[in-house]
């Protein structure tokens, strides 16, 4: 969603934003299905770890987000983009 975003002229950060706000829609549901498969003993340690980790990223993140250069950015997540489809077509 990220790059569709981007290349219809909305900016890198807030298309970052956008991005990461609609990724709550799936993994609200998809945590409910992973806790309707297992025991709440079994994923309970797996949440806590994630969401402090998140958490700390989240905090990470934010601070430094206003210091990164948007075509550094832009170009970065192109790349990431790319690097990670042609992966995904030949693995």
């Amino acid at each position: 969603m990220m790059p569709l975003l981007v290349v219809l002229g909305i900016g890198v950060r807030t298309a970052v934003g956008v991005a990461l706000f609609n990724s709550v829609f799936i993994g609200i549901p998809a945590c409910a299905g992973y806790m309707m498969q297992c025991s709440m003993g079994e994923i309970l340690p797996v949440m806590a770890v994630a969401l402090v980790l998140h958490a700390i990223g989240v905090a990470i993140g934010s601070k430094n987000a206003v210091k990164i250069n948007q075509n550094l950015l832009k170009k970065g997540i192109a790349v990431f983009s790319m690097a990670v489809a042609v992966w995904k077509l030949f693995l």
